[in-house]
C-alpha cells in the first residue's frame, strides 16, 4: 500500500477529460492505497463538498477558487514569461493546504495532474513525484492558433510557444511525467521520462448495446465550452449536416455536453434537426439511443474519451484523423476516419443506410475498448510506475 499525495486544479468527476481520468484513477487506487486529495474548488463545489470522493479519499481538502481569485494570479504573473494557464492557478492556499498535509502525513510518492499544477512541485519535493500532464497542452494551443481569430489566435500562439518550453521543463524536472497518447508524447519530443499511460472507458457505465436505436440519429459528444468542440460542432453542423441531409432528410443532430456557446445554441434555433442537451446526468444514455457518434475534430490533443465512450457503448464512429489519433484504432476494422466534409458526410451516410456494417463496427469498437482501454488497465499503468520512482535512488542531495 502507497501513501498517495494527490493534487488537481478541478474537482475530479465524471465529465471533462482530466477530472474523469482522476476521477477514475481514484476510484481505483483508492481500493488499494491511502490518498489524500488536494483540489481546487469553485465556489458552488466548496458548497457542495466533496461528494463520493470522501468514499475512495481517506482525505479530501477543497482549496476554494473563484474567478475573482485567478484573475488576480493571472495579472500577477502575466507579466512573467510562465505560461498563462500555469500563471492563472498560482495560490498561496494551495501552497498552505500542501504544507499542512505534510506536516500532518508522510508520503510515498506524489501525484500532480496537469501542467498548471506543475509549480506545485516545489512544494512536494522531495517526495517522489509524477506529473500527469494528460496531453501536450502546447499542440492544444498551436492547433488552436490556426482556427482561432482576433486576439485568441495571438494569445494561443504566445500560449503555445510558452508552453512548449515549459513543459518541456518540467518533463526534464520531475521524477516522470505521463501524456495519454503517443502523439502526444511525440508532440512534446519524446523525452526519455515521459511515458504513456493511455486513458480508459468505465466497462459497467458504457454498456454495449446495439438494440434500441433511433434511425438517422447523429450524436456529438463533449464539453461544448471547450474551443475545439465548439470549433468542431460549428463545423458539423453548417458544413457537414447539410451534405448529410441532402442523402437521408429525417436525420438529426444531438450535440450533448455542458456549458454550450452561444454559437451553437444560435446554429440549433436556426436548424430544426439540431437538439443541445447541456443539462445530462449521463453521456452514456444518448449514446446508446444514436446511430452513429461523430468525433469532427481539427483542433485540440490528447486522446478523445468522446470516440473511446461511444465504441464501448456500441455506436459506431466516424472521427476525424485528429480525433482519433490518440487510439489505436483502424479505419474500417473499428470506426472510420475521414477529414474532408464530402468523406465525412459519405461516411455517416453509409453508416445510417448500412446497419451490417455499423453493427459490424461496433462490435470491433468494444473489443478494442475491453482489450486495450479499460480504467483498471490504465491505473495497473500508473501503479507500475508509482513503484518505480518509489524505488528509484535519489541522486545525492535531492
Amino acid at each position: 500500500m502507497l501513501n498517495i499525495l494527490f493534487l488537481t486544479s478541478r474537482l475530479p468527476g465524471r465529465f471533462q477529460g482530466d477530472r474523469v481520468r482522476a476521477y477514475h484513477q481514484l476510484r481505483i487506487l483508492g481500493r488499494r492505497h491511502r490518498i489524500t486529495l488536494i483540489s481546487f474548488a469553485n465556489p458552488a463545489e466548496y458548497a457542495r463538498g466533496p461528494g463520493p470522493l470522501v468514499d475512495v479519499c481517506a482525505r479530501v481538502v477543497m482549496v476554494p477558487s473563484s474567478l475573482r481569485r485567478m484573475a488576480a494570479a493571472l495579472l500577477r504573473g502575466g507579466v512573467s514569461r510562465l505560461p498563462l494557464q500555469v500563471a492563472l492557478y498560482e495560490s498561496h492556499r494551495m501552497r498552505r493546504a500542501i504544507g499542512e498535509a505534510r506536516r500532518v502525513d508522510t508520503y510515498d510518492v506524489a501525484h500532480v495532474q496537469l501542467v498548471r499544477m506543475a509549480p506545485y512541485l516545489d512544494e512536494v519535493r522531495p517526495l517522489p513525484n509524477v506529473v500527469d500532464l494528460v496531453d501536450a497542452l502546447s499542440l492544444n494551443m498551436e492547433r488552436r492558433a490556426r482556427h482561432d481569430r482576433g486576439l485568441w489566435r495571438w494569445v494561443a500562439r504566445l500560449e503555445a510557444r510558452r508552453l512548449s518550453r515549459y513543459e518541456r521543463a518540467v518533463c526534464d524536472s520531475v521524477d516522470q511525467a505521463l501524456v495519454g497518447s503517443a502523439m502526444d508524447r511525440e508532440a512534446l519530443g519524446s523525452p526519455p521520462k515521459l511515458a504513456v499511460v493511455t486513458s480508459g472507458v468505465d466497462l459497467a457505465e458504457f454498456s454495449y448495446q446495439r438494440a434500441g436505436r433511433e434511425p438517422d440519429t447523429v450524436i456529438f459528444s463533449g464539453n461544448m465550452g471547450y474551443f475545439p468542440n465548439v470549433q468542431a460542432a460549428l463545423w458539423l453542423g453548417r458544413t457537414i449536416l447539410p451534405a448529410i441531409g441532402r442523402a437521408i432528410p429525417g436525420v438529426t443532430l444531438h450535440i450533448v455536453g455542458a456549458r454550450p456557446d452561444r454559437r451553437i445554441l444560435t446554429l440549433a434555433k436556426h436548424d430544426p434537426r439540431i437538439t443541445v442537451a447541456d443539462h445530462v446526468d449521463t453521456v452514456s444514455s444518448h449514446l446508446r439511443r444514436a446511430a452513429v457518434a461523430v468525433a469532427p475534430m481539427q483542433a485540440g490533443s490528447g486522446q478523445q474519451l468522446k470516440v473511446l465512450e461511444a465504441m464501448a457503448s456500441g455506436t459506431p464512429v466516424v472521427a476525424t484523423t485528429l480525433a482519433a489519433g490518440g487510439i489505436e484504432a483502424r479505419h474500417g476494422e473499428h470506426l472510420l476516419v475521414a477529414d474532408e466534409p464530402d468523406a465525412f458526410a459519405a461516411h455517416v451516410i453509409r453508416l445510417l443506410r448500412d446497419p451490417t456494417l455499423a453493427g459490424d463496427l461496433a462490435a470491433r469498437g468494444r473489443r478494442l475498448v475491453e482489450d486495450r482501454y479499460t480504467w483498471e488497465r490504465s491505473v495497473a499503468q500508473l501503479e507500475s510506475i508509482y513503484r518505480d520512482v518509489v524505488r528509484r535512488p535519489k541522486a545525492w542531495g535531492a
